[in-house]
C-alpha cells in the first residue's frame, strides 16, 4: 500500500509547529483524501473522498469516540458522487434552538480551476453515529437559531458527464473539460 495516500493522524509539539509522533494511520491502503473533522456529543465524525484526481467520487464517513481511536468502517455520504464536491470542511453553528452542521464541498472545474465554487449542504445525523449528506439547491440558516431551510429546485440546468469529460459553457461555447 502507497502510505503516502493513507490518512494519518499525528501528535504536535506543544508549540503546534512540528510533528511530535505519527499516533495512527486510518484505512490502510484505501487512498482517502480531503478529511473534515467535526465532534458532535460523543462522537467524532470524519468525511473525506478517495484519491481520484478530478474525477468525483462516492464520499465516505466514519466515527470514533477518540481521535486516536478505533473508527468504525467507512460509509457511504450523499451521492455516489457527494453531489460532484470533495469535502473541504464542516462549519458548525449552535443556535439558540438547535446546533446545525454543513458540510463545505470543493467542486472543481478542472478546465478552469479558478472558476471552482463551494457547495453548502446540511448535515443530517439520524442517530448518534449516523450522518447523512441531501441535495439542497439552496439553504437559508438562521445564524441566531441555528435552523436550516433547504430547497431542491429543478432548473433544467444539468452538468453532464461522457467518457471522464465534463461538458461546460465557457464564454457562450460547450467545451469538454477534462476530470
Amino acid at each position: 500500500a502507497n502510505e503516502n495516500a493513507d490518512l494519518h493522524i499525528y501528535r504536535l509539539t506543544d508549540d503546534y509547529l512540528d510533528i511530535a509522533a505519527l499516533e495512527k494511520i486510518l484505512w490502510a491502503g484505501q487512498k482517502r483524501e480531503a478529511p473534515a473533522v467535526v465532534k458532535r456529543g460523543d462522537y467524532y465524525f470524519l468525511i473525506s473522498s478517495g484519491c481520484t484526481g478530478w474525477e468525483p467520487n462516492q464520499g465516505k464517513y466514519a466515527y470514533s469516540t477518540s481521535i486516536t481511536g478505533q473508527w468504525s468502517d467507512l460509509k457511504d455520504l450523499g451521492s455516489p458522487t457527494t453531489f460532484d464536491t470533495q469535502p473541504t470542511y464542516i462549519i458548525t453553528i449552535a443556535g439558540t434552538k438547535k446546533t446545525t452542521y454543513l458540510y463545505v464541498g470543493d467542486r472543481w472545474n478542472p478546465s478552469h480551476y479558478h472558476q471552482s465554487t463551494y457547495a453548502f449542504l446540511p448535515l443530517e445525523f439520524p442517530s448518534d453515529t449516523s450522518l447523512t449528506l441531501k441535495w439542497a439547491s439552496s439553504i437559508v440558516v438562521d445564524l441566531e437559531t441555528g435552523e436550516v431551510e433547504t430547497e431542491v429546485v429543478d432548473t433544467g440546468l444539468h452538468r453532464l458527464q461522457i467518457n471522464a469529460r465534463y461538458l461546460d459553457l465557457v464564454d457562450g461555447k460547450v467545451q469538454a473539460s477534462r476530470l
